[in-house]
């Protein structure tokens, strides 16, 4: 069996072999079936038009049936099979009286209907003198004729300017017969082949282009093609028309960026159907493009109106997408994944991520102060904050945020520490001269007494101002430094004195000054009645340095031990002690939590003092 196909119309001829085609049930069940036994009469007798009808229903994917004849034969589609249920195949052939007689009271009132009908919408006649179109001129017998698939009627036109649609095909009765179905609808403009659809295209960008594919001087194919590669037609809605079948040409046409193809015959149902969904679709698509840049307009005249630096993220911010740093930091225009270097000072990389860890994994806003680097180079501080942009599925999508250059701010704020530091330094120092002032008058014989023993308080205490203002800002005093400075200030008796501990065990800034006055007593005392102003005596200084003490903090222990020194009989208070005494069992555990214990020993006073130490660091052995 063969047949031949017209590419032009895409309607096939019946050969003077076979005309009927197809690998179906029912096209096989139509060939092999006899009906010569039926009204219809052999085949080779069934009119143009029968043909052209029968092999429509019979290929066609819907459930259709058709009745022929004023018996109403009944020939149907294999989709058309489940409604027949145990009626098929042998429905087919026969009279409709004899297939639905249990309901032939009901059909034959619908039937009369259907057949008093003057609308061409919806007469099935009017869809074989479509097909008929293509045939060779007959007389066609298209009496009797009623099927169960009507073409609709176009809608009403469309109020407004109505969409414009362009059709280029080189056979001019199907241009004649799309433009007469479409007319009603849309404007419609043809042109005989791509040139010309170029040229029209040209003049007047259309809402939509039906093409067919093989025509002269420039096919469908090149013709789309040319389309795609220019901006201004790109999206614009192509369908292909081709009288070309089968899964590897429909594949083609997708291929070369074609939004449907569309394979002849088509109904004219069909082809409405697909131009008024294209259309919607294009009209979403510009109004979603429209919506889209009324959006990137307020967000560029966001970013170019605020003084804020504007970013954009990934969502897990391994990369950058864009930032606008405005004279602040150095732009980023197109994606990056080297942001973290590039922007944030080393020290501080980790604190910055672990802020961005937690606001990735609870979704949340994004908001940290921290170092950047300027774009001159230099550190500078920025306050910056992102929030998260959520998808559909509730994942995070981007992150879109802004900082602000808080450098002056920070500058400012340092400025002022340093000031109320100082003011609350000084403070303290008056405070401290004014108490040592009281306590040494109550303990001095008179001015003369007052007057020695206060200055040397008062050198104790610049000793220990010395100190801290050699230190830079993130320094701390160490034990040794602050021991060795208090011992060698004291003139006789030094070289009676050993000292035994760690070099390095940093102090808390605001235990030097307490803790060396304590110090201090502790050597005054020892000059003038213990260890240092005796022959025999000596003085042993010994200190370690706990990592882990009480409460898993840092402690430095110090233990102070005289010797050889003849104490008072009778249980008499040793001279000059009770200043000292008191500052290191009261002062100290008030002021620095520390732990003390103060004994008048048989050869000499032994103290402990234990106080928390720096968590920063211990320095190197030197």
């Amino acid at each position: 069996m063969t047949d031949t196909a017209s590419h032009d119309t895409g309607v096939m001829r019946p050969s003077s072999i076979g005309w009927l085609v197809g690998s179906g049930e029912m096209a096989t069940l139509v060939r092999a079936f006899d009906w010569a036994q039926t009204p219809l009469g052999p085949t080779s007798s069934w009119s143009p038009a029968l043909r052209m009808i029968v092999g429509l229903v019979v290929s066609n994917r819907l459930p259709l049936l058709l009745w022929w004849g004023p018996d109403y034969i009944s020939i149907y589609s294999d989709a058309y099979r489940p409604v027949l249920g145990t009626k098929h195949p042998e429905a087919l052939g026969k009279p409709f009286r004899e297939v639905w007689p249990e309901i032939r009271h009901i059909l034959e009132p619908l039937i009369g209907a259907a057949r008093a009908l003057v609308s061409t919408a919806l007469e099935a006649k009017h869809f074989v003198e479509e097909a008929l179109r293509w045939l060779p001129e007959t007389e066609p017998d298209n009496s009797g004729i009623i099927a169960d698939a009507a073409i609709p009627q176009p809608a009403e036109p469309i109020s407004g300017e109505r969409p414009h649609v362009l059709l280029a095909d080189d056979n001019a009765d199907m241009r004649d017969y799309v433009k007469r179905l479409l007319a009603q609808r849309y404007q419609v403009e043809v042109v005989p082949d791509g040139e010309a659809a170029l040229a029209a295209i040209s003049r007047r960008k259309p809402d939509l282009l039906l093409t067919d594919v093989m025509m002269p001087r420039l096919d469908g194919i090149q013709l789309l093609a040319r389309l795609r590669a220019d901006p201004r037609t790109d999206t614009l809605p192509v369908i292909l028309l081709s009288a070309r079948a089968g899964e590897e040409s429909r594949v083609e046409g997708m291929r070369v960026g074609a939004d449907d193809y569309l394979i002849k015959p088509f109904s004219a149902r069909e082809l409405l159907a697909r131009i008024e969904a294209h259309l919607n679709m294009a009209r979403f698509r510009t109004e979603a493009t429209e919506r889209l840049r009324a959006s990137e307009e307020r967000y560029r005249a966001f970013v170019s109106a605020s003084s804020d630096v504007v970013y954009r993220m990934s969502p897990d911010w391994s990369e950058m997408r864009y930032l606008q740093g405005k004279d602040f930091i150095a732009d980023t225009e197109t994606p990056s994944q080297s942001w973290l270097e590039k922007y944030v000072h080393a020290d501080h990389q980790e604190r910055v991520m672990e802020a961005i860890r937690k606001a990735i994994a609870s979704k949340s806003a994004f908001e940290l102060e921290h170092p950047v680097i300027r774009v001159d180079g230099a550190v500078g501080w920025a306050l910056s904050r992102a929030i998260p942009v959520l998808g559909e599925d509730g994942e995070i999508v981007e992150w879109f945020g802004a900082a602000r250059d808080v450098t002056e701010r920070r500058e400012w704020e340092d400025r002022q520490r340093v000031l109320v530091a100082e003011l609350q330094h000084r403070t303290r120092n008056l405070i401290v001269i004014r108490s040592m002032a009281e306590k040494t008058s109550r303990a001095s014989a008179d001015l003369g007494d007052f007057r020695g023993r206060f200055r040397e308080r008062l050198d104790a205490l610049a000793r220990v101002q010395g100190l801290l203002s050699r230190l830079d800002e993130l320094d701390r005093v160490t034990f040794d430094h602050l021991i060795r400075s208090e011992i060698s200030a004291i003139h006789d008796g030094a070289d009676r004195v050993t000292l035994r501990g760690p070099p390095g065990v940093q102090l808390r800034s605001s235990t030097v000054q307490t803790l060396a006055l304590a110090l201090h007593e502790l050597a005054t005392n020892a000059v003038k009645y213990g260890a240092l102003g005796q022959p025999a005596g000596r003085l042993a200084i010994s200190w370690r340095f706990e990592p882990a003490g009480e409460d898993g903090k840092p402690w430095l222990h110090i233990d102070w031990r005289e010797q050889g020194v003849e104490m008072p009989q009778g249980g008499a208070t040793s001279p000059g002690g009770g200043q000292g005494r008191e500052l290191i069992e009261q002062a100290l555990p008030y002021q620095l939590k520390a732990k003390t214990s103060y004994v008048l020993e048989a050869d000499g006073i032994h103290c402990k003092i234990s106080v928390p130490a720096s968590g920063e660091r211990v320095a190197a052995h030197g």
